[in-house]
């Protein structure tokens, strides 16, 4: 009877354990279902603030106070994005659904701009910012550009933001190859000390803590808690470690290290430079544009960027619309949001490219989702390729040149209708025009003259 007991117990504590196991399951999957949906619904309304932010900021009659009171809504929406990003992050690694993208990267031309990043934040507090490398750190790696950028500027910004006086300094060296057998993969540790208040060692474990602070951040700074847990995941991702040694009064250090595969420079992509586009180059196709979202925000910001540029373009608030209105105008390209009413955008995509018109037009899928399976099935159900909100009307042009081959005028190049005789300054034009000179050009003329 007591072996009976004991083994019916046992069941009990069995069957206990997993109804737990799949309530914790259940909640974790509704969890992530939250978080995909939140997303979606901050991002959109994200994409409308960034992007008409950029918009307007490009307007050159406006005058010096409007340019900055638009810039700082334009860092106030990229802020916000920054702390929504975070939050899925976390929510991807706690999924295991984190990877790696690894690119070559330019290891050093990296380490540069984030000074260059850091510089005036370090200024405006009156700090030192030191930047050093070893002489045996190699300039190519391997490994996702992304995630070490953003853990380094996880940290530079922490080390920052705690410390009022003194200096932060970021050190990058060479720790040891991974193995002797291939003396192309190698560690690589990074250093970031600042001369902050410090932080006491019963605190130390909880900053790795996701959605909590300890006691010493919570009376100092604001933010999301995410930061330090993210890094170390990313860190752990990518083959290494992260540690924190502190002292209270003197400072601390935290020291991460990688693994990856030393690359060449032949491998690194040119460096794209971002110019502004004022329209499309004579002598090519007008170019019909089709833009599907439910969102009368996104058609708008869209609609803004592309007709002033020289596009034709249409709109559509559904997926049922979408086609009709494909079926007359041929778009050559067709702006996808995923998440519409009465057929999905990857339903009418579906449908697009069966009919034997349609199987060359180009389609660009956009989604606010932050999760990366949904480009998998954005191509899988006929996109030719997907786009994230918010997007920056440089992405735009550059993913329309992309696919469809078009030539740009820049802001930064001369124009062929300025050239013209037809588009010639007369004597009265160049006279009612002088005073909106610089001082020096009209003291040079002057002197000339």
């Amino acid at each position: 009877k007591a072996l009976q007991a004991r083994t019916d117990e046992l069941q009990a504590s069995e069957i206990q354990l997993r109804h737990a196991k799949d309530a914790a399951e259940a909640a974790s999957h509704a969890k992530s279902a939250f978080l995909a949906n939140i997303s979606h619904e901050l991002r959109s309304p994200l994409n409308a603030i960034i992007g008409f932010a950029q918009i307007v900021k490009r307007d050159r009659a406006l005058t010096r106070d409007v340019q900055e009171n638009i810039g700082v809504i334009l860092g106030s929406g990229e802020h916000l994005l920054a702390l929504i990003n975070q939050v899925l992050d976390m929510s991807k690694i706690e999924a295991g659904k984190m990877t790696l993208d690894e690119t070559t990267v330019d290891l050093y031309r990296m380490l540069t701009g984030l000074q260059e990043m850091f510089t005036l934040a370090a200024q405006e507090k009156h700090l030192r910012l030191d930047c050093w490398r070893s002489d045996d750190l190699p300039q190519y790696i391997k490994t996702d550009a992304t995630k070490l950028r953003q853990s380094l500027i996880n940290l530079i910004g922490n080390a920052l933001k705690f410390t009022d006086s003194g200096e932060v300094s970021v050190r990058a060296k060479r720790a040891e190859a991974v193995n002797t057998l291939d003396s192309a993969q190698v560690k690589l540790t990074f250093e970031i000390s600042d001369t902050g208040p410090g932080i006491p060692a019963d605190e130390i474990p909880q900053l790795f803590e996701a959605f909590t602070r300890s006691a010493s951040v919570e009376k100092a700074a604001s933010g999301t808690g995410l930061g330090l847990p993210i890094t170390r995941q990313i860190v752990r991702l990518m083959g290494g470690d992260i540690t924190i040694s502190s002292e209270v009064g003197h400072g601390t250090t935290i020291s991460f290290t990688i693994a990856c595969a030393v690359a060449s420079g032949a491998e690194i992509p040119p460096e794209r430079f971002v110019r502004t586009v004022v329209g499309v180059a004579p002598d090519q196709p007008r170019y019909r544009i089709l833009i599907v979202d439910d969102r009368w925000t996104n058609r708008q910001l869209l609609l803004k960027v592309l007709q002033p540029a020289g596009f034709d373009v249409r709109e559509a608030d559904n997926g049922r619309d979408a086609i009709s209105i494909a079926q007359t105008f041929k778009p050559h390209l067709v702006w996808m949001d995923l998440h519409l009413p009465i057929i999905s955008g990857l339903e009418a995509a579906r449908r697009l490219k069966a009919m034997p018109e349609f199987a060359s037009m180009i389609i660009i899928a956009l989604t606010a989702s932050a999760y990366d399976d949904e480009r998998t099935q954005a191509l899988a159900s006929g996109c030719d390729d997907l786009m994230h909100k918010p997007f920056r009307t440089a992405h735009i042009f550059e993913m329309m040149g992309k696919h469809l081959g078009i030539k740009y005028v820049y802001e930064d190049e001369p124009r062929s209708d300025v050239t013209s005789p037809s588009a010639q300054l007369t004597v009265a034009e160049i006279r009612d025009k002088l005073p909106d000179l610089p001082s020096h050009l009209i003291e040079a003329l002057v002197d000339g003259v």
